[in-house]
């Protein structure tokens, strides 16, 4: 199986965001997003981001099912908006996979109202499994985005709840997304105790984008399971985002699966 995790940044940068999933959904089975916006009917803003990338991307992913998950309504992206826009994270799920179940669990409670996503906003985990060869359990996460992205209180409670829930699954789980966790933090340890790091495994120094002068730095990540057997695993610089997507194709170990 493949699966493509990306933060989109709200569909910034739209037309190469557009050509990037179409040329990757040829082969995924899964895709994780975070920073996706979904709009009413009748919202207006001038913003540079898509208000309605959700249905965008379900626009060009026709063969995959898509499942959105709120974190935070009336969402204002930095100004006024005329209606309603809500911010999230997205799963879409090739549509030969049968989705067992779809949940989200709160992580960090937050402040339901604050229009900048970089300050103190719920945070929440999307969970799919899937009923592939066998049952799988995949972790959508957008994490606390404070600066500098340290262990806090904060982030240590959001990491022990993660950790709380991921322990529910004895085996066949990934939990991939944009963490704002820096890779030495008792925060990211917690999460992958027991696990595959495999931005640690694969030694990936960073996962932000040249083309846009950030700082080499890993913010990004996919954890999975021991019984996850994986078979590729790369972070593509390229200008989609101001995060870089990670691909990952991997099998089953033959284990016993819950």
């Amino acid at each position: 199986m493949k699966l493509v995790c990306l933060n989109v940044f709200g569909g910034k940068y739209y037309e190469s965001l557009m050509k990037f999933v179409a040329d990757q959904a040829k082969d995924t089975d899964v895709f994780c997003f975070q920073e996706v916006l979904r709009a009413g009917i009748n919202t207006k803003t001038k913003s540079e981001f898509r208000i309605n990338i959700f249905s965008d991307l379900k626009g060009i992913l026709r063969n995959f099912n898509g499942y959105f998950a709120v974190i935070q309504k009336n969402f204002e992206i930095y100004e006024s908006v005329d209606g309603d826009i809500y911010f999230g994270q997205a799963i879409f799920i090739r549509k030969s996979l049968k989705v067992k179940n779809h949940r989200y669990d709160t992580v960090h409670k937050g402040e339901e109202i604050i229009s900048d996503p970089r300050l103190d906003i719920p945070r929440i985990l999307q969970h799919i499994q899937v009923e592939a060869r066998q049952p799988l359990h995949i972790f959508n996460f957008h994490g606390l985005s404070t600066w500098p992205k340290k262990d806090t209180k904060e982030r240590i409670n959001q990491s022990e709840r993660i950790k709380n829930i991921l322990d529910k699954f004895k085996s066949n789980k990934i939990i991939c997304g944009d963490f704002n966790m820096d890779p030495d933090t008792e925060s990211v340890k917690i999460i992958e105790n027991n696990m595959k790091n495999l931005i640690k495994d694969f030694n990936i120094k960073s996962t932000r984008p040249t083309s846009l002068n950030f700082k080499r730095s890993v913010s990004d990540y996919v954890i999975v399971s021991k019984d996850i057997d994986v078979e590729e695993f790369c972070v593509m610089d390229t200008k989609v985002s101001d995060h870089l997507p990670i691909i990952v194709r991997f099998n089953f170990k033959n284990s016993e699966s819950t």
